[in-house]
């Protein structure tokens, strides 16, 4: 995933320009089954190991692992439906219930094909790693792109001990001096506009029709800077559906990061005409402890349209 660089407080932006106007989206057939699985010789569709496997043939099967040491997840996917899925499709991995990696998997699975990662070693730099037993959970088609011939079966449940290294001390905690939360920059209408508008700094124009671009923006309130190895994740929601993750790296106290225009809307959910709903969780999984937990999402209704020409831009 894309790290981006904390951005100061934004400038003026040139002369916005509109996106022309989207292809009709086909109707939906279900053609495929898309679920984890477990490959010849993997042990589980999920496979933790503090080693990488020589060939990819080789056998699959977990091992201890340890906090501060290498930790690497091996995850497979298949298609058991009776047709090829031709399409993009995502693959979520949670840690204890939250959502730590998105794959995109842009050329689809043929009958019978799979999908799979073999040895990510990701974990440990989204996550404040810590001892003890965990829950890691695969989701296939989390945003329900791909119409399946049974949606009962795309997701994989296991546990796994990050056990403590021998004659290691505990980590130390950073004291609660940092808070994120969602900020309105000056000239914006909201801490999160939608507009069919690049760089737009207030919400309108929105239809099905059109692309749509998101901007929102988040401060640190608090007295210290959130150094640089701190990776800050932004969560965005429609419909309580999980479209999109961006990582922040570190934040001075009193600065705002900006996130202009994002066009991933239409390529990650399917979209209706009528209210829906946008949200922004920033650090919902406690990468950075704060002195106010309770000030990290955002929420804001917005009315898409039914499909119109593209407007005039200023």
């Amino acid at each position: 995933m894309p790290t981006p660089q904390p951005t100061a407080t934004p400038e003026p932006t040139g002369t916005p320009t509109a996106i022309p106007t989207l292809a009709p989206t086909p109707v939906r057939r279900a053609t495929g089954n898309l679920k984890p699985f477990s490959p010849r010789r993997w042990e589980a569709p999920i496979v933790v190991r503090n080693s990488l496997v020589d060939d990819s043939d080789d056998p699959h099967v977990g091992s201890d692992v340890y906090v501060g040491a290498d930790t690497f997840i091996s995850w497979a996917v298949t298609n058991e439906g009776p047709h090829s899925i031709n399409q993009r499709f995502f693959v979520d991995l949670y840690f204890n219930g939250a959502v730590v990696q998105r794959w995109s998997n842009e050329s689809g699975v043929s009958r019978k094909g799979a999908y799979v990662t073999d040895g990510w070693a990701g974990l440990s730099t989204v996550i404040r790693p810590y001892s003890g037993k965990h829950t890691l959970k695969l989701v296939v088609d989390p945003t329900d792109l791909v119409r399946e011939t049974d949606e009962t079966d795309n997701t994989f449940e296991m546990t796994f001990d990050w056990m403590e290294p021998f004659g290691s001390l505990p980590p130390a905690v950073p004291l609660d001096i940092f808070d994120l939360s969602p900020k309105t920059p000056e000239g914006w209408s909201n801490a999160i506009v939608a507009n069919a508008i690049i760089d737009a700094t207030s919400s309108g124009n929105l239809s099905v029709g059109l692309q749509t671009y998101i901007s929102y923006a988040f401060t640190n309130l608090g007295a210290a800077d959130v150094p640089e190895d701190i990776l800050v994740p932004v969560y965005l929601y429609f419909d309580d559906v999980l479209v999109n993750i961006e990582y922040w790296r570190g934040l001075p106290a009193a600065g705002t990061v900006v996130r202009s225009s994002w066009p991933g809307l239409y390529d990650a959910v399917h979209v209706s005409e009528g209210r829906h709903r946008l949200r922004i969780d920033i650090d919902p999984i406690n990468q950075v402890l704060e002195i106010d937990e309770a000030n990290n999402a955002l929420e804001v209704e917005f009315v898409w349209g039914p499909p119109v020409a593209a407007p005039d831009t200023p």
